[in-house]
């Protein structure tokens, strides 16, 4: 319990300490936020653009569509794209599976 105290008097000191110190800046005039110098690493945000380079063109975005759904056909009119599902009776299965690996064994 008396640690708890003691810490507890610890941190409330601490923080009276860090609201009682001045900051850097009191020591002489103090700017503007505005007009205030930049941290060397980060960007200023007054130089940030306030426009965007978006294409909102719906000619542009007809032509994207256009080739999307042709490399749609031609991903789904590719052979490998065929799946089908397994049969459910485990005898149709081995059998197909017996079928893949003769085939397999023959194409060697």
């Amino acid at each position: 319990m008396k640690s708890l105290m003691a810490a507890t008097l610890i941190f409330v000191g601490g923080l009276g300490a860090c609201a009682s110190a001045e900051p850097a800046e009191s020591a002489g005039a103090t700017l503007p936020l505005m007009s205030q110098p930049t941290t060397p690493g980060f960007p200023d945000l007054r130089s940030v653009p306030q426009t965007h380079a978006a294409n909102t063109d719906a000619g542009h975005w007809g032509e994207v569509r256009a080739d999307m759904m042709a490399a749609l056909a031609d991903l789904r009119d590719n052979p490998r794209a065929v799946y089908g599902a397994p049969p459910e009776d485990p005898a149709l299965f081995l059998e197909d599976a017996r079928q893949d690996l003769i085939a397999t064994r023959d194409s060697h």
